[in-house]
């Protein structure tokens, strides 16, 4: 739905310095201890309008690609700089001044035949399960939805560089919008939501940065990637106190199905079920109506943390 421009988007003006800046220090709690990142802005203050849960989205996604292709660790750089277009600009930009947000990484690099197919859907080097190949896809869709789009810069045994490129926005009243912006930007602490939690989600990049997201919040995260192993994972496991699945799963039971079953068998399980579909489509399939708390994708830190806070109810570290 990402790389098909079909998401909902619903975008507001912040001030990309201070959001990137809260955004890079959740991302340098998360990676790998080998990897060291930094932050590079060449920018002082830089408006743009946008959908901050997909700007997220996007950059979790580049931070997972550029892990990927550091296994013995390096250094991960994001930056913040302007670039300006007389002409039409890359993708047929119109002529005019664009924020530009890049991950830089040290890895591994690829080809030029490669990163001419990195945007693609389902395009991926990586082996069988290893991911969907839609990670650099989304990116690119959810960029040019927002009336950018993304660039790749990449060198064998050199490096990658991953720009998004969005059209500047007028500078706000940044009382009313920076704070705001940084604020919902900025990670929770590490270890306010402690809880262990069951994640089934059958996409290896999507289940790896949801993990992230939760470890990030204090979690113990156990993984399924489909409903019969949760099903044994939950008979067997009593400590799991939450259960967190995508609605539409492989095989014939679905993240519906495996809630009602799993409540079934533990009446005290809290569950959250996570999807990128709006509900028309789950009828449309003739799945039934959702009985359980819905929270759609693409989601960050913060909109994960209140869904636990919510789903866990009073008590819980807010």
């Amino acid at each position: 739905m990402a790389f098909s421009r079909q998401q909902v988007l619903t975008p507001r003006r912040i001030e990309a310095r201070a959001w990137l800046a809260g955004e890079t220090r959740l991302l340098a709690r998360t990676l790998d201890e080998g990897i060291l990142v930094r932050a590079r802005y060449g920018l002082e203050a830089a408006w743009v309008s946008v959908d901050e849960s997909s700007l997220a989205s996007a950059l979790l996604n580049l931070a997972l690609s550029a892990r990927a292709a550091m296994p013995d660790g390096g250094t991960l750089t994001f930056g913040l700089g302007r670039r300006r277009f007389d002409a039409a600009g890359p993708d047929g930009l119109p002529a005019g001044d664009y924020v530009e947000i890049s991950v830089i990484d040290t890895g591994t690099g690829m080809p030029q035949e490669v990163a001419n197919r990195a945007f693609e859907p389902f395009f991926t080097t990586r082996e069988v399960g290893q991911g969907s190949g839609l990670g650099l896809s989304m990116v690119y869709g959810f960029a040019r939805q927002s009336d950018g789009t993304a660039i790749i810069d990449s060198t064998v045994g050199k490096g990658t560089t991953v720009s998004i490129l969005l059209p500047a926005a007028e500078p706000g009243d940044e009382a009313e919008e920076a704070a705001p912006a940084a604020e919902s930007a900025r990670p929770r602490p590490a270890g306010e939501i402690r809880a262990r939690v069951l994640l089934v989600e059958d996409d290896a990049d999507v289940r790896a940065a949801t993990r992230l997201l939760l470890e990030t919040l204090g979690c113990e995260v156990v993984e399924a990637e489909g409903a019969a192993p949760a099903l044994g994972i939950i008979e067997a496991d009593p400590a799991i106190g939450v259960l967190i699945s995508d609605v539409i799963l492989p095989g014939e039971t679905s993240g519906i199905a495996l809630a009602k079953q799993a409540s079934g068998k533990r009446p005290g399980l809290k569950t959250i079920l996570i999807s990128g579909y709006p509900e028309r489509s789950f009828k449309k399939a003739g799945t039934p109506d959702i009985p359980f708390p819905l929270l759609r994708k693409p989601f960050t830190g913060p909109d994960l943390a209140k869904a636990l806070t919510t789903a866990l109810g009073p008590g819980t570290p807010a």
